[in-house]
């Protein structure tokens, strides 16, 4: 649901959909009218934003809590944080929003992720304490299998 608000200072756009706390949020680099949203534990889906129309593009159920969103910057891809059920990294096609990549790692929820200047690494943390650096493929647009993956790097990094 949308409600558009002309209110002095207030929001000119409220999209409500999600069922849980929003906890991750993105916009799309490839389309400046697209804003990926992440709900919580009882809602566990990723929706697709146009921002211009308010309107739903697509929402995905994803199974797990959603607690960060990221764009790939070398392929269409969107990059997601998971927790509870699932503590994975979960890469999503784009516009298709089919999973084609997992990560995982993390013995506790992930809190928060950031891509590189380069795009070419993915850092996770985690409420285990542990900081993952995960090396993207973006030297060939090959299609991925869906497959569970250590981080690339062979550490595991613990912050105290």
């Amino acid at each position: 649901m949308m409600r558009s608000l002309q209110v002095g200072g207030g929001p000119r756009l409220v999209l409500e959909s999600h069922t849980a706390a929003v906890k991750g949020l993105a916009w799309c680099p490839y389309r400046s009218d697209v804003l990926a949203s992440g709900g919580g534990t009882a809602d566990r889906c990723i929706k697709l934003w146009d921002t211009c129309s308010g309107r739903m593009i697509h929402s995905v159920c994803t199974g797990n809590q959603v607690s960060s969103l990221i764009w790939g910057q070398h392929h269409q891809e969107l990059y997601s944080g998971h927790g509870f059920t699932d503590n994975e990294v979960v890469v999503w096609s784009y516009p298709k929003m089919q999973r084609i990549q997992t990560l995982s790692y993390h013995q506790d929820r992930i809190l928060s992720m950031e891509l590189s200047p380069d795009g070419n690494r993915l850092a996770s943390i985690g409420a285990d304490e542990n900081l993952c650096l995960w090396k993207i493929d973006a030297a060939s647009p090959r299609p991925r299998t869906a497959v569970s993956a250590s981080p690339s790097f062979g550490s595991r990094f613990t912050i105290r």
